[in-house]
């Protein structure tokens, strides 16, 4: 199964069980979530926003994930500097990280960027 981050532009939407495209809909209990809108199709099935994602299948919080990303990310911080400074264990750091390389990895070599998407930071002209 292909990994994104989230989804990007050419991402048409996730199948129901009976193969109908689901649209993404904002659930007040659940927050938003792909659902089947055909009647009589699937009993209206529904799956996390998270599913097929880089964020799905984890045993961490998104909010953790996050912030591993962040402390990584933006402050290029070391993984021992993270989970001192957050509390998260080692080994979820480094699953994040090392899942995270390996989609930027397999991005890298698809060989669809232009200049622009391989830039890390803020540009300027």
């Amino acid at each position: 199964m292909e990994q994104k981050i989230l989804y990007d532009y050419t991402h048409t939407g996730i199948k129901c069980p009976n193969g109908i495209t689901m649209k993404l809909t904002f659930n007040s209990d659940r927050g938003y979530v792909w659902r089947c809108h055909k009647s009589k199709c699937c009993n209206k099935s529904r799956c996390s926003v998270l599913f097929q994602s880089f964020f799905a299948e984890r045993k961490s919080t998104l909010r953790d994930q996050f912030i591993v990303l962040y402390y990584w990310l933006c402050c290029k911080a070391p993984r021992n500097t993270i989970t001192l400074s957050t509390g998260i264990h080692p080994d979820t750091i480094r699953g994040v990280i090392d899942d995270f390389y390996q989609i930027m990895q397999e991005d890298f070599l698809s060989g669809n960027q232009t200049e622009e998407d391989l830039k890390i930071g803020k540009c300027t002209s």
